[in-house]
């Protein structure tokens, strides 16, 4: 592909940005990448229109998706799968601790 033949770039805007979720507005010319200037890491889960999308890396360091021609909203989420591990034992550990409590003998005074 020559540089005369590359889409003209597509614009973007953000409809929420927090630390654990980013919303985008995507319009897009043609097909192609979509680089969001954070840090790559494992736990973070993308769709495109609320389709799942795989999160590739972008110059080692970034996330990025492919988006389809046209407009379409990309979400990033983070859900490391640690995270969903930990409530559970958090969970099954209360749910036993309260049934060794209420199941005590208690002593006469």
């Amino acid at each position: 592909m020559t540089t005369r033949e590359l889409a003209p770039p597509g614009r973007c805007a953000s409809l929420s940005d927090e630390p654990t979720r980013v919303r985008l507005l995507v319009r897009a010319a043609a097909p192609g990448p979509l680089v969001l200037s954070d840090t790559y890491y494992p736990g973070w889960r993308a769709t495109v229109d609320g389709t799942p999308a795989p999160i590739h890396r972008a110059n080692l360091l970034f996330r990025a998706v492919c988006v389809p021609a046209g407009e379409h909203v990309v979400e990033f989420i983070f859900r490391p799968w640690g995270f969903g591990l930990g409530f559970a034992l958090t969970g099954v550990s209360l749910a036993f601790a309260t049934v060794v409590v209420v199941r005590r003998p208690r002593r006469p005074l």
